[in-house]
């Protein structure tokens, strides 16, 4: 869990907009890129040392192939996409209700497609999950930097890449039933 929350004081008559409400809206948004760009970060930065054994190479390739997917989804396909719409969608706007209402239906979108509603909990939870697995790997290299790779980190690494495999089960079972 990410416990960054950004409070904005929003001045009159931005405030009509941004409210309290909304305001908790894009804060569980950015507690959900946060911990994805973490987990991309700590992959993309992971120092490939002489040493390190070929399937945890490969064990890292497998996550950042998951964090890289899971990233151009959600800022392409969600992020982006939502926000060219809401744009073409703002020419049209007349009043401030409808402002209300187009501005409510873009975070609502973007709230249901980052699989944010009470729908994708079980699938929310699992994605953080796997995140976590890859940011537990990254310290698992960071710790065999001064030294070298043992059976004790080939153990841990088993343990990690066991729950990450039980993630993308779960989460494509899920997903293909949904489909």
């Amino acid at each position: 869990e990410c416990p960054l929350i950004v409070h904005y004081k929003v001045p009159w008559p931005l405030n009509l907009i941004l409210s309290p409400a909304v305001l908790h809206q894009y804060n569980r948004l950015l507690n959900f890129i946060v911990p994805l760009k973490r987990a991309k970060a700590c992959l993309d930065e992971c120092p490939l040392l002489p040493g390190i054994p070929h399937p945890a190479v490969l064990f890292r390739f497998k996550l950042m192939h998951f964090t890289n997917a899971l990233q151009n989804y959600v800022m392409t396909r969600v992020i982006h996409s939502l926000w060219i719409e809401l744009e073409s969608k703002l020419e049209g706007v007349q009043s401030v209700s409808e402002l209300l209402e187009l501005h409510g239906s873009y975070l609502q979108k973007m709230t249901d497609r980052c699989l944010l509603s009470k729908r994708g909990t079980q699938v929310l939870e699992t994605i953080k999950r796997a995140l976590s697995v890859a940011v537990q790997f990254r310290g698992l290299l960071d710790s065999v930097a001064e030294g070298t790779w043992t059976s004790k980190e080939d153990d841990k690494m088993e343990v990690l890449s066991s729950e990450f495999d039980n993630c993308m089960r779960f989460l494509t079972t899920v997903l293909s039933m949904s489909v």
